[in-house]
């Protein structure tokens, strides 16, 4: 069994230990050191003035961290989407999900971007946004498996030539 749960100070080498599992560190933090990563990461959860959310799943009986979900607001994000998407600036940013490959299969990156999208709705977010490369069919999957939608593919100074960038939206329902 799996909980959910935000991530605190304590959780931090364990989180890296999953991000460089999944190769995450590499590819957002290219070339920091450990201590940087640290340093960063602790930031992010430490900072009640930081919009970057840091959520993690752990095993019930050991608590070992098995994969963590991030989200930010949208305002350092996207920044080079068309003219003619227009992204509400209430919505949330997927920035990341991972779970370690020693836990996959088991539906925690599902279970992780359900609980991302209650904390993101409970914290005033209308509904969130993803952005996937179309090589990776595992996270456009994901996404579509959790609701999101596909709104736009286009190529994006982010990426590596020939391959899109393909933005995703959810709506949080309001209950």
């Amino acid at each position: 069994m799996f909980k959910c749960r935000r991530a605190t100070i304590k959780d931090i080498d364990s989180i890296i230990k999953v991000m460089q599992n999944t190769t995450y560190a590499q590819y957002v933090y290219p070339g920091k050191s450990l201590i940087e990563l640290r340093g960063i990461i602790s930031d992010f959860i430490s900072n009640p003035t930081n919009n970057r959310i840091f959520l993690v799943c752990e095993e019930y009986d050991s608590n070992k961290i098995t994969g963590y979900f991030i989200f930010d607001s949208l305002k350092n994000h996207l920044s080079d989407v068309p003219k003619k998407i227009r992204l509400n600036k209430k919505y949330a940013y997927h920035a990341g999900v991972g779970v370690h490959s020693a836990f996959r299969g088991k539906g925690l990156a599902t279970k992780l971007t359900r609980y991302a999208f209650k904390v993101a709705k409970d914290k005033g977010y209308q509904g969130m946004y993803a952005d996937v490369g179309s090589d990776n069919d595992i996270s456009i999957k994901l996404q579509e498996n959790c609701g999101f939608h596909e709104i736009i593919r286009y190529d994006s100074t982010f990426r590596l030539k020939g391959i899109k960038n393909v933005i995703f939206e959810i709506k949080f329902l309001k209950i």
